[in-house]
């Protein structure tokens, strides 16, 4: 059997012919010596106790995250995925692709999913099994780097906030981050330990490339990146290019798809006029962007210079890597670099050309690979002082995130709570209004009390996702709605905090309609909600 060399530089090779063990610190250019198996690196006894650290790693993450599930109110999006799969199979699929404007993958699979059960904690049960798939993956890819501690990269993808938050949520991140990280364990298997007869592992990385894809479209952006890198280390370049033009001729129906969503799909966050869109600004916003991924698009990074520390920090072990290594990197290295690289990029252009929306949470598909790169640079650093000092950084980074996710941002806007007070509060006689319109599902999802709720300014529209039809120009359209639902003793306004930039200033003209009706005898605060009560005169 033979033997795959894949760990700290300058280890000796095994006995045998070198055409067996290929140094790990080739220079790109070099060819690959020939497929090798892959080999356990660690004692039995060592396996055995990375294996139950590992399951007991997943239990802790599932405990987590169904205390997070259960202290989090439904919001606007996840309700998006309960109307969706709510309908027939060919409902569900229409609605994916017309009002979600998303790949179908998920939701179809969501769809089968419900069977089990209804409700918000089913459908984010999903979720949270897909993510202990990835720390699982994330585990094997730890083994088959030869990571000097095998867990090291499943323990740092369950400390990544942003892993953790898509563990609870009942959208397609996490089913997204299951396909992206099993076809990025497929890639290096391939790549740097294949075996003998790779015809299988190559079927499955195909098979899970077009899945991805039909999952996420900005999955497509790793595959380019994982090409690229096989072609410029020159390593199974033909294996590679024939199982992604299989998955492209799969994947070939939804492309016209996506090129119709992407010009259907509203621009919602345009830079400001005055906004440099030139190489700093490009590298600000990417920067900014990738690390809300990592850490969580949290109230963090509203202080002082947290962003700059947080950069730092992540950059610091890959730094030291590249410092300590005096130019040796391993060709693992180098290939997760560019795999790593490309995508950023393709996603950088996207942003900041502002062609499409790409938020932190789009870029998650980035975190496996440079987890990964991450877990390998800080595995690879001596001597070991600076080893240590790096480990220090990054964990302290990702634990602080982390709390703070934990302490402050797991439910963003408390509709429960909402729900449960207006229930105290409002009779028959009495109108409920929410702004924006859509706010009103997750809304009805709690609420059971006996004043109607409306939307405002109309109902919510879901055949096709069309934000713009909620903007105010004036308070007379606020006037119209407040008769024309009636109310003619208490009424209550649900205002949402965190809207869409071009609906935010609706918010004063609500207010100025408010107070030209009505006289005001409460405001209520929730979590990322507000609630006006109101005499109507």
């Amino acid at each position: 059997m033979a033997v795959s060399n894949l760990a700290t530089p300058g280890r000796a090779p095994h006995s045998g012919s070198r055409r067996d063990t290929p140094d790990p610190v080739r220079r790109l250019g070099d060819r690959p010596s020939g497929p090798r198996d892959l080999v356990a690196d660690e004692s039995p006894e060592r396996g055995r106790r990375s294996s139950r650290l590992v399951g007991a790693l997943l239990v802790a993450v599932g405990i987590l995250v169904c205390i997070n599930s259960a202290r989090k109110s439904l919001w606007t999006d996840e309700s998006y995925s309960l109307d969706t799969v709510g309908r027939s199979w060919a409902g569900t699929l229409r609605q994916a692709i017309h009002f979600e404007l998303q790949p179908p993958l998920y939701f179809l699979t969501l769809h089968g999913w419900m069977s089990f059960g209804g409700g918000i904690g089913v459908a984010r049960l999903l979720s949270a099994i897909c993510v202990l798939g990835v720390l699982a993956i994330c585990y094997a890819i730890g083994r088959l780097l030869r990571l000097r501690w095998s867990p090291a990269l499943a323990v740092l993808a369950a400390s990544t906030t942003g892993i953790i938050w898509a563990a609870s949520e009942a959208r397609n991140y996490a089913l997204t981050l299951l396909l992206v990280t099993a076809t990025l364990y497929c890639f290096l298997r391939l790549v740097l330990a294949p075996p003998d007869r790779p015809r299988r592992l190559t079927v499955a990385y195909a098979a899970l490339a077009a899945l991805s894809v039909v999952s996420f479209y900005y999955s497509g952006f790793v595959l380019l990146g994982q090409w690229i890198a096989a072609l410029v280390v020159r390593r199974q370049r033909a294996r590679l290019t024939i199982a992604l033009a299989v998955a492209a001729i799969i994947d070939a129906p939804i492309f016209p798809l996506a090129l119709a969503q992407w010009h259907r799909h509203p621009i919602e966050m345009a830079p400001a006029a005055s906004a440099p869109v030139g190489l700093g600004y490009a590298i600000y916003t990417t920067i900014n962007t990738i690390l809300k991924a990592f850490l969580g698009d949290t109230r963090l990074f509203n202080l002082p210079h947290a962003a700059s520390i947080a950069l730092v920090a992540l950059v610091f072990t890959v730094a030291a890597r590249i410092v300590t290594a005096r130019g040796r990197l391993g060709v693992d290295e180098q290939l997760l670099a560019i795999a790593a690289i490309v995508p950023v990029c393709c996603l950088s252009l996207l942003l900041t050309a502002h062609v499409i929306p790409i938020r932190s949470r789009h870029c998650l598909v980035l975190v496996p690979v440079l987890l990964t790169l991450t877990a390998l640079a800080l595995s690879r650093t001596g001597p070991r002082a600076v080893r240590f000092a790096s480990a220090t950084v990054l964990a302290t980074t990702f634990a602080t995130a982390l709390i703070y996710f934990e302490l402050h941002a797991v439910n963003t806007e408390d509709w429960r709570g909402v729900a449960a007070w207006l229930e105290t509060r409002t009779t028959t006689d009495d109108r409920v209004l929410v702004f924006d319109p859509d706010r009103l599902l997750p809304l009805r999802y709690y609420y059971r009390g006996a004043a109607p709720a409306a939307g405002l300014p109309t109902d919510p529209e879901l055949e096709h996702y069309n934000p713009d039809a909620y903007i105010l120009r004036d308070t007379a359209a606020v006037a119209a709605r407040f008769a024309g639902i009636g109310a003619h003793r208490h009424l209550f306004v649900v205002e949402a905090s965190r809207l869409l930039p071009e609906l935010t200033p609706s918010v004063r003209l609500i207010d100025a309609a408010v107070a030209r009706c009505c006289r005001v005898t409460e405001t209520r605060r929730f979590d990322g909600v507000g609630v006006i009560e109101a005499d109507v005169r």
